[in-house]
């Protein structure tokens, strides 16, 4: 009880926190770690000291921020994963006895990448899903069971009852149908694309989706504003139901499961720009299909943006800075497309264009995420984006169906 009785006394702490603190306060805080982070991983990784030294980089020349951005190499996958061992990517040069799970990334590259899960990397899972998912789904004050159908046995500790059904939707559907007694509400985390098949084989089954407790949290994929759209249609969630909605998150294996996500407000803006072209212009510049628009926390990761497009979209660049990481990356390019956004810019442009009253709920910057960057396809000899493929493709709800 006295446990139950802290941890809500530390969400409304962090709670308050995100919503009330000076934005630039917010944003600091993370800059000031930077320097202190990348030294613990230069002096105490083996393949980050190899690294460094392959770059000639001499690390008591790094003092501040800038020069962190000035003189600190950008690395890939391929620079780090597939080149050492598991334990030379580690502080100290020792595999964490108390890790409790690896991660591996799809291979989608050619390169597997991998991360490793400690107990208290665990326990700070935990946390951050009670506090999301307490906020955005009441989930701490209601009998919530998370049904877990990603692929890949991605497992992960939670602060509720789970189920992991892997990419089973007959599994799933199920549990839904079996178990509506025993719970208030359900939450399925799933790939967006399989979250379209549970609920079309729900409807081939006769599930009344309409009348279930059911939201889903996607990631995995990049997920258009079209296809979130026909999901909400079908299942008659909303932006802003805390029993039937829908959140978007997005991870990588080497780098944490969550590492941004959105809210109501953000969903509500990307679904606005997508039908106001000067709203979509002011965000996105001339892209089609507008970006998936998520929150991060720079206290727990300094992000940049490199290699820009007229657009302001680049390649996003992680710093992780959790000091008790064991295996912390820095500068690492994982060469997926995104935009930053301040706060305070962000609000800047929604004022402006007449959407003040869809100020972001959290003081956290923004990054707009718009698919990996190289995924352009031919078409009738021009060049489409595949984000604008899926915007299009999920747009009208009969092709959506097939």
């Amino acid at each position: 009880m006295i446990k139950k009785r802290l941890g809500r006394v530390k969400r409304r702490f962090i709670l308050n926190f995100l919503e009330k603190s000076d934005p630039d306060k917010i944003a600091r805080i993370g800059e000031d770690k930077v320097v202190p982070a990348f030294l613990r991983a230069a002096e105490g990784v083996p393949a980050y000291q190899k690294i460094l030294a392959e770059k000639k980089v001499d690390i008591s020349k790094i003092r501040d921020l800038d020069d962190f951005k000035e003189k600190v190499p950008v690395v890939v996958k391929g620079d780090v994963f597939g080149r050492f061992d598991a334990a030379e990517l580690c502080v100290g040069g020792e595999f964490p006895e108390d890790a409790v799970s690896v991660f591996t990334s799809s291979g989608f590259s050619k390169k597997f990448s991998y991360g490793i899960v400690t107990e208290r990397d665990g326990k700070k899972v935990r946390e951050m899903l009670a506090f999301i998912l307490g906020y955005e789904f009441d989930a701490n004050n209601k009998k919530t069971l998370l049904i877990n159908s990603e692929a890949m046995g991605v497992t992960f500790s939670s602060p509720y009852p789970m189920v992991n059904t892997s990419v089973r939707s007959d599994m799933v559907l199920t549990l839904l149908k079996v178990l509506k007694k025993e719970f208030e509400q359900f939450i399925i985390l799933a790939d967006p694309h399989f979250a379209k098949k549970i609920v079309e084989d729900g409807i081939d089954s006769g599930f009344d989706w309409k009348a279930a407790k059911v939201s889903f949290v996607l990631g995995g994929d990049w997920i258009s504003n079209s296809l979130v759209k026909y999901l909400m249609e079908k299942t008659e969630m909303s932006f802003e139901n805390p029993e039937k909605k829908i959140r978007l998150t997005m991870g990588l294996s080497e780098l944490g499961l969550n590492l941004f996500h959105d809210g109501v407000n953000l969903a509500r803006v990307r679904d606005a720009a997508q039908g106001d072209e000067k709203l979509k212009k002011a965000l996105f510049g001339d892209l089609g299909a507008c970006s998936e628009l998520m929150y991060y926390y720079p206290q727990r990761t300094f992000m940049e943006v490199i290699n820009r497009d007229k657009n302001g979209f680049g390649e996003l660049v992680f710093s992780m800075l959790d000091k008790d990481l064991k295996m912390p990356l820095t500068r690492y390019n994982s060469k997926d497309a995104g935009k930053l956004f301040g706060f305070n810019e962000f609000s800047e442009i929604l004022k402006k264009h007449g959407y003040g009253n869809l100020i972001p709920e959290f003081h956290l910057p923004i990054v707009a995420v718009s698919g990996r960057g190289g995924d352009d396809v031919v078409v009738g000899g021009a060049v489409v984006g595949v984000d604008d493929l899926k915007e299009v493709f999920y747009r009208d709800f009969s092709v959506a169906n097939s």
